[in-house]
């Protein structure tokens, strides 16, 4: 495989941890990151990577029908992206009226769920900004900022934590004539806004925007400040790889619970307001927060750790299953139970190092080899099956429920062993006993 395929690789399985998934850099309609490329309607042309219009009454469909001069999206854009995002554009919007250009818009062709943002609204002190409505069902929420239509060059950002509405103006947060640029609203979805517009859009048919935008990107993570800041650094030609190691997030990262539900998914239960991909990631639970996690969907973890200050959590699931790709180490004097089916697919350590680990699913060992270490003591309530090796160390004692432990070569090194069940060796035939 050719180094460019490797990187290819490794960016296709960050975004699918929803990070930087679609771009439009108006070289071109297309989306240079994903698949959604764009339609030009009305008198809206590409020159020189920008998307230039002047004004203009339209939105995407409904009762003002399609137009305006504007940039529509593929419905696909933001398929999927039903909890946190970020929505960021470069653009330029020259002075004077009509006020409430449209920036970009996401609609579903009703005036009851959409999202619009203007470089400037049409009332004193003329500020930029954002209205949300939908997602909770409460009435529209809004982010603002100074007015931006002084014909320069910006960065407008807007970022959703599955809680939060973030406005952002130049890589930092606004402060202007006393607006809020954070507002709250808990469960918007992005997927349901399949009208999506840029330079137009807006659901009322509010003038398209008066001036041109030069880049625009779709995230599928709430950026944190840092970066926000750090792809305003960037610049408006970056590289798609520049902004991927940008906002790169930590390779452990840490379990605080601070989201509205148990769900690994949701960016606010992690420090930093970021959630992991579903492979890849290294996690660390630690505290006494939302100690029933809940895998809303499969991963695979490089590491799971518990770090010395972690209650005792317990993992359910909604029929999915957690891929060990490292060890699992228990830090903690807790007890750690996990309520969600476990495979493997390289071989892992169970470290009961501080305190105990107790599995009541089937673990699928495969061809994989699974060791118990530690001096705390192990309960395996469900099966354990493959032809991986399956190895017991540490002076913990190990205790095998009413179930069926068949492995390739099984060994008990040391601690106690106590079985309910069954115990075959499918390589060997032997059960070694130390």
């Amino acid at each position: 495989m050719s180094t460019a395929i490797f990187m290819l690789a490794g960016l296709l399985g960050r975004c699918a941890n929803a990070q930087l998934l679609h771009r439009y850099d108006f070289n071109s309609v297309n989306d240079t990151v994903g698949t959604a490329n764009g339609t030009l309607v009305g008198s809206a042309t590409l020159s020189g990577g920008a998307l230039a219009t002047a004004g203009g009454n339209g939105s995407v469909s409904g009762a003002w029908g399609g137009t305006g001069p504007m940039m529509t999206l593929d419905p696909s854009a933001v398929s999927g992206i039903t909890n946190a995002f970020t929505l960021e554009t470069w653009f330029q919007c020259t002075t004077g009226w009509p006020k409430y250009d449209s920036l970009f818009a996401f609609s579903d062709g009703t005036e009851a769920n959409y999202l619009l943002g203007n470089p400037v609204m049409g009332y004193s002190p003329w500020p930029s900004g954002f209205n949300i409505a939908g997602g909770s069902g409460s009435s529209s929420v809004s982010v603002r900022g100074i007015y931006l239509d002084d014909n320069s060059i910006h960065q407008v950002t807007l970022t959703y934590d599955g809680t939060t509405f973030t406005y952002y103006i130049d890589g930092a947060l606004p402060s202007y004539s006393g607006y809020s640029a954070t507002a709250s609203d808990s469960g918007f979805n992005l997927s349901t806004l399949t009208d999506v517009g840029i330079n137009g859009g807006s659901p009322w048919g509010d003038p398209c925007l008066t001036g041109s935008t030069y880049d625009f990107r779709i995230y599928g993570q709430a950026l944190s400040a840092a970066q926000v800041a750090a792809i305003y650094g960037l610049g408006k030609d970056a590289s798609n790889s520049s902004i991927s190691n940008a906002i790169v997030p930590p390779t452990a990262l840490v379990w605080n619970g601070a989201g509205a539900n148990n769900n690994w998914s949701t960016a606010l239960n992690w420090v930093g307001g970021i959630a992991p991909a579903t492979s890849g990631e290294s996690l660390t639970f630690a505290g006494s927060i939302r100690t029933s996690p809940i895998l809303d969907a499969n991963y695979s973890v490089t590491g799971l750790i518990f770090s010395n200050n972690a209650s005792s959590f317990t993992f359910g699931t909604t029929s999915s299953t957690l891929t060990l790709a490292g060890d699992v180490v228990n830090n903690s004097t807790g007890v750690q139970t996990f309520n969600v089916p476990v495979a493997l697919s390289l071989p892992a350590t169970l470290n009961a190092a501080s305190g105990n680990l107790v599995v009541n699913s089937n673990i699928s060992l495969g061809t994989t080899a699974l060791t118990l270490t530690g001096n705390n003591s192990f309960s395996l309530n469900g099966n354990v099956t493959g032809s991986g090796n399956f190895t017991k160390n540490g002076a913990g004692t190990l205790t095998l429920g009413s179930s069926t432990l068949s492995a390739g070569a099984v060994s008990f090194n040391n601690g106690t062993t106590l079985v309910s069940g069954t115990i075959t060796s499918v390589s060997s035939g032997t059960t070694y006993i130390g």
